[in-house]
Formats: structure tokens, sequence, C-alpha cells
């Protein structure tokens, strides 16, 4: 049986006293939009970020992800300046991951084409050089401001 490294990364968060919204959508007044699978508001004493968490248990990382998703996470942090939008792609393991800001999400997806079954694909190489890698879930969380 294939771990959930989304699941397993989300109790670790609350391990750590953080909560965890998997609505994020609705505090926005965006509720209508429905809800977004692996889309959460992840809260801690130092403040709150709206993360889209994937995951890749392969060895040559690969992941997919939802243009509504993406599409997302760059308006609200361009609409609402107050909040911070991250796209945390975990990596084999909950301490090995990519942590892109909305900026590097853009970035990144500004010229892909969307595959056949409507949806981004990143493969690791094309993150390699360009967006760092953190291997320790505590250098994960100083990214997020956590």
């Amino acid at each position: 049986m294939m771990e959930n490294l989304v699941s397993d990364f989300l109790d670790r968060l609350r391990r750590e006293r953080m909560q965890i919204d998997e609505s994020p959508r609705e505090s926005l007044g965006e509720a209508s939009l429905g809800r977004l699978a692996n889309l959460y508001r992840i809260k801690s004493s130092s403040g709150s970020v709206i993360a889209y968490i994937k995951e890749s248990t392969v060895e040559k990382g690969f992941w997919g992800m939802s243009p509504d998703a993406v599409d997302f996470l760059i308006s609200v942090e361009e609409e609402y300046s107050f909040e911070k939008c991250f796209l945390v792609l975990l990596h084999k393991n909950t301490d090995t991951a990519y942590v892109l800001s909305a900026k590097e999400i853009r970035e990144l997806t500004a010229n892909k084409k969307i595959a056949y079954d409507g949806g981004y694909k990143i493969n690791e190489p094309e993150l390699l050089g360009q967006y760092s890698k953190f291997t320790s879930f505590e250098s994960i969380l100083a990214k997020l401001g956590l």
C-alpha cells in the first residue's frame, strides 16, 4: 500500500499545533467555486498561508496540478496582498519538497500546455537549478513562514 504523503504532511502540521482548513475558498467569499482537492489554509501562531500540496512517490519527481488550483493561488495573492500562497511539491517523504511562491508558480506554468487529462505536468528536472529543494520538515515550514 502506497503511503499518502499529503495526509502524513498534514498530520505532522497538526502535531505542531497548526490548524488546517480544507476550504480556503470559503473564507475568501468564493465558496460557490467549490472545493479544490489538496488546497489548504494552514494556520500557526506566526501566521497563515494557503498551500496547494501535491505528492510524488517516484524516484524522479513527477506531479500533476489542477489549472484551477494554480489560477486560484496566483489570483488570491494578486487580489489579497495579505495572503501568501504556495505550491508544496512533496517528494518521496514529508521531509523533502519543493516550495514555490505564487510568483514562482506563475513562472513555472506560464509556457506550459495543459495535458490531455486537463492538468499541468511537472517533472523534477524542470525544477532543478531554478527552485530550492528543501530537505527537512523544519526548512519547509520556514519557507512557508510558519
